[in-house]
């Protein structure tokens, strides 16, 4: 899990081409996982499907017995529509939408030095109610805009002389004359 923005995670992009998979992996703990992926691309859109679940029972010994493992699950759609490759003013909409849900059985309580040096898998019984629960919904519309060479006509005049700019950005100023091969412009929506 990730807090407030601190690690930035990348998705899996949409595949060039239809694909799938499935990925099963079992251990200790009863811990068990399941991803699979379907995608589906042509010319002008494509989609691709993903669901994650993973569970354990979890690995410390909880004093008068009980849960401290985890259940999770996370599954994900995305859409996308885009302009002929080839087109002089290229566009492409993303659209996603995912679920996620959580119960975890763990806790922030830790052991005294005696007790980890004893048995460092110890949970008292004074954390055997600590659960975590949460539902997660999220949606994101990501719009991109290629423009052909040259400028773009709403962009602002550029000044002709650098001094008019301060502080010598002549080089700045002349790599901005030179027209881009395409110029890219995200938004997320």
């Amino acid at each position: 899990n990730t807090v407030g923005g601190a690690i930035d995670l990348i998705s899996e992009p949409i595949p060039g081409e239809r694909a799938g998979d499935v990925d099963l992996a079992v251990g200790s703990d009863r811990y068990g996982k399941l991803h699979a992926r379907v995608a589906e691309r042509r010319e002008r859109w494509a989609v691709m499907a993903e669901y994650v679940r993973l569970h354990t029972d979890g690995f410390k010994q909880l004093d008068g017995g009980g849960p401290t493992g985890f259940d999770k699950g996370d599954f994900q759609a995305t859409a996308r529509v885009m302009s002929a490759p080839t087109a002089a003013i290229y566009h492409q909409l993303d659209l996603r939408v995912g679920y996620g849900t959580e119960t975890s059985h763990e806790t922030y309580t830790g052991l005294t030095d005696t007790d980890f040096v004893a048995a460092p898998q110890r949970r008292y019984i004074a954390s055997q109610l600590d659960e975590m629960n949460w539902n997660h919904w999220r949606m994101r519309a990501t719009h991109r805009l290629e423009l052909g060479q040259g400028r773009h006509p709403g962009a602002p005049a550029l000044p002709e002389r650098a001094d008019e700019l301060g502080n010598g950005h002549a080089a700045l100023l002349r790599q901005a004359r030179e027209p881009p091969e395409r110029l890219r412009v995200h938004h997320l929506l």
